[in-house]
């Protein structure tokens, strides 16, 4: 009789253990699925979100060239067309101009002053000048 008794709860553990395991399982499908139909519900991993590119005017000296595997970096003012298609500052709400840290790796100088465009590198999130206008 205890042989009978412990089989039988042996048998009724491993239904419950299926049962359990194919509630785990449909749940992994059916979260796997929704994702697939909604990727908007998940937050996009670093690597596929858009790159951001802004035009940018060099400060008052010139962002030296990359030495080797040293970059340079110098302070530059964002900018944005306005509704006259004039470049202005992009501004804060106080009025301040935003001014970013760009980094040049390009083997030769920025000029002062000079509009270049900026892209944020997605690893660091850091600005570096990807153009600089042709003078």
């Amino acid at each position: 009789m205890d042989r009978r008794n412990f089989i039988f709860g042996l048998l009724i553990f491993m239904i419950e253990l299926a049962h359990s395991a194919a509630r785990a399982t449909n749940e992994t499908l059916r979260r796997v699925l929704h994702e697939r139909r909604e990727p908007s519900s998940r937050p996009a991993p670093a690597a596929w979100t858009a790159t951001e590119v802004w035009v940018a005017q060099n400060g008052g000296a010139a962002i030296t060239a990359r030495s080797g595997i040293d970059v340079a970096a110098g302070t530059v003012t964002l900018k944005k067309i306005n509704d006259d298609d004039e470049l202005v500052d992009q501004e804060l709400p106080d009025g301040t101009a935003v001014t970013v840290t760009a980094y040049n790796m390009f083997g030769e100088a920025v000029a002062a002053n000079a509009y270049i465009f900026i892209a944020r590198e997605r690893g660091s999130g850091k600005y570096i000048v990807i153009s600089e206008d042709c003078t």
